[in-house]
């Protein structure tokens, strides 16, 4: 049986993608270190549910794939999204009210360090 989603993991392919990937998750949205391999090989950072796996040395970089983005549950998607303009990530969707269905929400979207498509989502009663 399936419990949940253990970890999502990035490629990164220098030392520098992957020390900009890790400052990213780490500092700015404050992730904690789980684990660290080989110094500058892998770290995993814990987001609560989950954990994020950044890896260095990839053979190349990425396009997209069919895991569209990740999404963090958080209580002020505008909070977010000024922050990531404050660092100069590139905001693909401002703040916005959704209804899914019955499911309100507020969501926002950025480009991650390697192309990553990240979402804020805040539900809402």
């Amino acid at each position: 049986m399936i419990k949940g989603i253990h970890h999502i993991s990035l490629k990164c392919i220098n030392d520098e993608e992957y020390e900009k990937t890790v400052h990213f998750y780490k500092d700015i949205l404050g992730l904690k270190v789980k684990r660290i391999w080989n110094d500058k090989d892998a770290i995993m950072l814990d987001s609560g549910n989950g954990y994020i796996e950044i890896m260095n040395h990839a053979s190349c970089s990425l396009p997209q794939g069919t895991i569209r983005h990740l999404a963090f549950s958080v209580e002020d998607v505008d909070q977010y999204i000024a922050l990531m303009k404050k660092e100069g990530y590139q905001i693909t969707m401002e703040p916005k009210d959704v209804v899914l269905d019955e499911l309100k929400a507020r969501v926002g979207f950025c480009l991650g360090p390697v192309g990553e498509e990240i979402e804020f989502f805040q539900e809402k009663e």
